[in-house]
């Protein structure tokens, strides 16, 4: 990944949108809403604002090139075909600005807390990138080796007679006496990231050893109904059996067989439910149907598709985030939150300068797995 910090794109210039001379094809829909829109302050965006000279000139021999002029965030790819689109912290249709290029231009007023990972969907020659600004946060890394655990992948029976993958990293110390604080995690196919990410946290002794449960996603396609399999096990109300045999999954087959592999607190204090984006909408209402199983909940860009009604008899701890460049998430996690504080229960939410990214995430793991699993050894650094 290619990463940029602020300081390197500080030019103080206002550049007026050019006139491109080229014909695009007809416009995509837009995921990022046009600066004309008076209330919109916070990422919108623009005519495009500099020319396929200026564009090859930033590209070089590269294929992928981004800069900030002032507050205009540029965007310019070589590629003939139309139809390409940004991914990552910004997720638009990019336009055509020539027949070889193609670009977009943005306001970000807050780039010095902003952190702007950039790809282009079905194009892996154009390379990842990351814009840091100077003040942002810095996005954890999780790098092999393990240091103080180990990870396995583990094959069960499915309810339904089918098989499915959970991962589960064990730390090597001995299991205190009632037994390891532990995980349970949705999209348990990039487990062994946040596996690295815990590792790395009990090395720097900043949460203690917890036992990680990563439990893969269906990977069925659409039904006819149009809800997919991930979708019909994680949002409530999109299709209950599929989500009742999900849960069903999780208490009968999968956390039983955990404890066959490592001591687990049977406290549900100790114990947390993760999840991201749709993950994220099955952890609020696992934790809420199954309080006796975990009272903490870590909840990042949460949809909120499906309602989540908090129960003043079962109260739980969230910990949540939305970044500001995911607005959809953010107004439903703030919704969430909000919600289950006037049932009584307790929400920390978090709303960095962030997109709806892997980095984001891991982000938000972070600090939410150290205020929840703080380590007595060294000093946790949770953000607020």
């Amino acid at each position: 990944m290619k990463v940029v910090v602020g300081c390197l794109f500080g030019l103080a210039l206002t550049v007026a949108a050019p006139a491109i001379a080229f014909q695009a094809s007809p416009a995509r829909p837009k995921n990022v809403p046009d600066c004309a829109d008076q209330s919109v302050q916070i990422l919108c965006r623009l005519p495009i604002a500099f020319t396929p000279a200026q564009a090859n000139e930033r590209l070089g021999d590269g294929v992928f090139a981004f800069w900030f002029d002032g507050d205009v965030f540029n965007v310019a790819l070589k590629a003939p075909a139309p139809d390409r689109r940004l991914s990552g912290t910004i997720q638009d249709w990019l336009a055509p600005i020539s027949p070889y290029l193609q670009g977009a231009s943005y306001r970000i007023p807050e780039r010095g807390i902003s952190v702007i990972d950039m790809f282009v969907r079905a194009m892996p020659e154009a390379g990842e990138h990351r814009f840091q600004g100077l003040d942002a946060p810095v996005m954890p890394a999780a790098t092999l080796p393990f240091r103080n655990g180990t990870a396995k992948v583990h094959e069960l029976t499915f309810p339904d007679g089918g098989t499915r993958q959970i991962g589960l990293y064990v730390p090597e110390t001995a299991a205190p006496a009632g037994g390891f604080p532990y995980v349970i995690m949705a999209d348990g196919d990039t487990y062994e990231e946040y596996a690295l990410l815990i590792d790395g946290l009990i090395a720097s002794g900043r949460v203690e050893p917890i036992v990680l449960v990563g439990i893969w996603p269906s990977s069925s396609p659409a039904n006819a109904a149009g809800v997919s399999g991930r979708s019909g096990e994680y949002v409530l109300g999109a299709d209950e059996a599929a989500f009742d045999l999900h849960n069903e999954f999780v208490t009968s087959i999968v956390l039983p067989f955990a404890r066959t592999q490592a001591p687990l607190s049977s406290d549900p204090r100790g114990a947390a439910v993760f999840g991201y984006s749709n993950g994220a909408d099955w952890a609020l209402a696992f934790a809420v149907s199954h309080p006796g199983v975990a009272r903490n909940v870590i909840a990042l860009s949460a949809s909120g598709i499906g309602e989540i009604q908090f129960d003043r008899s079962h109260l739980l701890r969230l910990f949540m985030q939305a970044g500001m460049y995911e607005r959809p998430f953010l107004g439903q996690s703030l919704l969430i939150c909000s919600n289950a504080v006037r049932a009584g229960s307790d929400c920390t939410m978090s709303t960095p300068y962030l997109g709806h990214t892997g980095s984001a995430w891991r982000y938000g793991a972070s600090n939410a797995l150290e205020r929840i699993f703080a380590s007595s050894v060294g000093t946790p650094t949770a953000q607020p």
